[in-house]
């Protein structure tokens, strides 16, 4: 995963004490964690980048007029205000003119930005990158498939068990802690919310991550749930452990917050055109369809005598494990253990749940015969074993 730290808060992370509004354009505080990602994500991600390009514009234009170079705090400071329009807000439409509309609009500040870059090529002179990149437009048509890597770097350590799609109980563990006798200075909390970070935030009576509770830091993913077409996400932390990363590199006129230094800067453009595409309804459309396939997916399997388990507010399915390989391979099945599971994400359909069911019912019979499935209880609980014990 790819994880830019943006620190644009005031004392820990709140932009506002309350929603901002412009118009139509909506920027909801960004002190709830799981809801990160609504709307400020894209606003923040591509401004950085915008903006960024015009102060730098702006410096140069400076020196070749021969004027004394400004402080470049000031002008990012400056360039991030003239950007802060609706041009690059996520707007959410209100009905089908508004969403046409919305497309025009993006397409409009796409094609600016684009005849901008092209104008800075004839003039990029000091960063060590090859701008010769015309022959890669013939590539351009891979961007509708997502063949990344989307494995997770930490597998136990995260908002919840990876494998299994649960969610952790932030409060339970804070307690616990504080009942331990730890106080927020002694521990640091890391939210992974790589997926549940765009499904939590739409599910009723779901749990709050805020950092009004002491986490250090969450992060989610734009090239899963989203489904951007290269690795990408979004690292939210609190300033201060921003300020012990942070360096001001003279020779690229910036300060640099991040871990890795050069990122993809293709990524927020992404993630700002999807979201914009998307609207918070959108993403709520999605959520809830792969919520109501995860359950049907869930209620099949159990009709069928197979071991399986859905856990609240998740849309992964985890049921027992094909003992045969060209299956897994085929149907691209995760394995761990005894277990395999089924992410249930935007674009599957129930049309492509009822072709795997029936494929595994069919092949159960061959692979079994007489014989019986392994026991899960140990895995997935004894009230979702379906073995000869439990069932």
């Amino acid at each position: 995963m790819t994880m830019n730290v943006w620190h644009y808060m005031s004392g820990n992370v709140n932009l506002s004490n309350s929603s901002m509004q412009h118009g139509n354009t909506f920027m909801p505080k960004i002190r709830v964690v799981g809801v990160a990602l609504n709307s400020i994500l894209a606003f923040v991600v591509v401004v950085e980048l915008m903006a960024t390009q015009l102060s730098a514009n702006k410096f140069n234009q400076k020196a070749i007029n021969g004027d004394e170079p400004f402080d470049y705090y000031y002008d990012h400071h400056q360039a991030m205000e003239e950007k802060k329009r609706e041009d690059f807000a996520v707007v959410e439409p209100n009905n089908e003119l508004r969403a046409v509309e919305r497309v025009d609009r993006l397409s409009k500040t796409v094609t600016e930005f684009q005849e901008r870059l092209r104008e800075r090529v004839s003039y990029f002179l000091g960063y060590p990158a090859n701008h010769n990149c015309d022959h890669y437009l013939a590539l351009s048509t891979l961007l509708q498939f997502n063949i990344n890597n989307v494995g997770d770097p930490f597998k136990e350590s995260d908002q919840g068990t990876t494998f299994k799609g649960a969610i952790d109980d932030l409060d339970l563990v804070i307690q616990t802690l504080e009942d331990c006798g730890f106080s927020p200075d002694q521990y640091y909390i890391h939210c992974d919310a790589a997926i549940s970070g765009f499904v939590v935030p739409f599910v009723k009576q779901a749990p709050e991550f805020t950092f009004e509770k002491p986490i250090g830091s969450v992060s989610i993913s734009g090239h899963k749930f989203l489904g951007c077409p290269m690795p990408c996400g979004v690292l939210l932390t609190r300033k201060r452990y921003i300020d012990m990363l942070s360096r001001s590199i003279e020779y690229i006129a910036t300060v640099d917050t991040t871990i890795a230094g050069s990122r993809n800067g293709h990524s927020p453009i992404f993630l700002w055109y999807v979201l914009n595409i998307k609207g918070r309804k959108g993403l709520e459309e999605d959520v809830e369809k792969c919520l109501i396939n995860a359950r049907y997916l869930r209620d099949r399997l159990k009709k069928a005598g197979i071991s399986s388990m859905l856990n609240d507010m998740s849309i992964t399915v985890v049921f027992e494990r094909p003992p045969d390989s060209e299956f897994i391979r085929h149907w691209q099945l995760q394995c761990l253990g005894n277990m395999a599971h089924v992410v249930v994400m935007p674009h599957v359909t129930l049309e492509m749940l009822d072709c795997f069911l029936y494929d595994l019912v069919q092949k159960r019979n061959i692979w079994y015969g007489k014989l019986q499935p392994r026991c899960l209880a140990e895995d997935i609980g004894i009230c979702n074993c379906a073995c000869p014990i439990h069932a």
